[in-house]
């Protein structure tokens, strides 16, 4: 019989002279969201620290999306907290959230508990929580400009590309060319670009729709490719491809060893730039957090990093119950 509820970890259980009650320990992970800022180093409550992570800005600014932890629920509110509503509910498990471009719907993935990586589902809800529906199977999305288009990932043994376009109005499906060993895309913002990690994880790339074309932006540093298709590092290599709002810019998370930071790179090339230096002991508390899809980092709407920091704490707990 289970008698503690919801996401609790418990451990070390007490007995009491009462048979009806124990004591224990016990967690409930908890992030904190938190901001980095550059003047200073450090990070800072973001949105009073909500335990939030994956936080998506509508297009006015003027409301949040964010995947609340640990529950995994999708919760949409205003940009001060007010006018909160929770979207979904356990056990669905959703994450990645993101804005429609005209703010009327909001894209997000979701899974049941037990499920695999490649078992999620790509869902569409309105932002006053109507018409929750199941759109396509895959990773992702990612809006195109106009709304029309979801920009989502999926392997499959009878199609080599993993990124593919979907018309909400037609439902048809298109595939990207050259995605096979890409993950993880972000439409740009001006729509003529897709970010993606390529190489398996090992480089940023961009893919350009007029030319039909990707090119390499650059490769994390800790990249040794043996042959095409295989990669040492285990965990390390470059994640999380996000664009700047102005769309000139792709940051990205490195994990190499001594050199792990959240990282930019301008569209047109060059240097990749330090923003966040998760190396820092006033800044590596972050990556203690796995979150839903593992350290997650976002941006604002004035592009400073946003983070989701460790902060679960254990408590001690006195379980009683009734025979019968």
């Amino acid at each position: 019989m289970r008698v503690t509820p919801g996401p609790l970890d418990v451990y070390e259980p007490l007995g009491d002279r009462s048979p009806e009650r124990i004591f224990c320990k016990a967690t409930k992970p908890r992030a904190a969201l938190s901001r980095y800022v550059k003047e200073t180093g450090t990070l800072e409550p973001y949105l009073s620290g909500i335990s939030a992570e994956m936080i998506d800005f509508s297009k006015d600014g003027e409301w949040v999306v964010y995947i609340a932890l640990p529950e995994a629920s999708l919760v949409r509110s205003r940009i001060d907290g007010g006018e909160r509503l929770q979207l979904t509910s356990p056990p669905l498990q959703a994450t990645a959230p993101s804005w429609s471009p005209d703010g009327k719907q909001i894209g997000f993935m979701a899974r049941m508990p037990g499920e695999g990586m490649q078992e999620h589902r790509i869902y569409l809800v309105t932002s006053s929580g109507d018409n929750l529906r199941m759109v396509q199977t895959g990773l992702g999305p990612s809006w195109s400009p106009d709304g029309r288009y979801l920009l989502f990932e999926h392997s499959s043994p009878s199609n080599p590309e993993a990124f593919h376009i979907l018309d909400l109005k037609t439902n048809l499906v298109t595939d990207i060319p050259g995605s096979s060993d890409k993950s993880v895309p972000r439409w740009s913002p001006d729509g003529r670009y897709i970010a993606a990690t390529a190489d398996y994880w090992s480089k940023v790339a961009v893919f350009e729709f007029e030319t039909q074309n990707w090119r390499t932006l650059t490769t994390y540093r800790g990249a040794t490719l043996e042959e095409p298709g295989t990669r040492k590092g285990g965990g390390d290599g470059a994640f999380y491809p996000t664009w700047s709002h102005d769309g000139q810019w792709v940051f990205f998370i490195d994990w190499t060893p001594g050199f792990a930071g959240i990282y930019r790179i301008s569209l047109s090339g060059g240097e990749p730039e330090l923003v966040l230096d998760m190396m820092n002991p006033r800044t590596t508390p972050r990556t203690n957090y796995p979150g839903t899809l593992g350290g997650w980092f976002g941006l604002a709407p004035d592009d400073s990093i946003l983070v989701a920091v460790q902060a679960t704490e254990d408590e001690i707990y006195a379980i009683e119950w009734e025979d019968g």
